[in-house]
């Protein structure tokens, strides 16, 4: 029983520490990074072609995609899981599977919620970028 114990606890310290060092280079792109205020979120411009993604209130995009047409609707996509805070939910979701790493049911609830998130976030986009082309199509 003591083995046993001795897994579990040190799995979930590893995952705790993994963690937080994921926390961690999240944090440190923003700090070593250019930052601007647009539309409500910081945009901090990284270095190279990296996908764009958010946590909270910031939008992680490379400084190639920020020149380009699509950057809005990037940005549009990213502003709704921002304010739908999502990464409320993976933050959370990375705490249970700390604590539930053995059980299977965590990892499809997890990648479920994922799915949820994106379906989410490409409605508001896509419900803002159609109102945006009606108003073009009346002027």
């Amino acid at each position: 029983m003591q083995l046993l114990q001795w897994v579990f606890y040190s799995v979930c310290g590893f995952l705790f520490l993994r963690l937080l060092w994921q926390l961690g280079a999240i944090f440190r792109l923003a700090a070593n990074n250019k930052r601007e205020k647009l539309a409500g979120m910081t945009i901090v411009k990284t270095k190279g072609e990296n996908l764009p993604f958010s946590f909270f209130h910031w939008l992680f995009v490379g400084t190639d995609l920020i020149h380009q047409t699509e950057f809005s609707s990037v940005l549009s996509h990213e502003k709704a899981h921002s304010k739908k805070l999502h990464s409320a939910d993976i933050l959370f979701f990375s705490l249970l599977r700390i604590l539930f790493w053995f059980h299977p049911a965590i990892y499809l609830l997890e990648r479920e919620l994922r799915s949820m998130h994106e379906y989410e976030a490409d409605a508001v986009s896509y419900t803002h970028l159609r109102a945006h082309e009606t108003v073009l199509d009346l002027v």
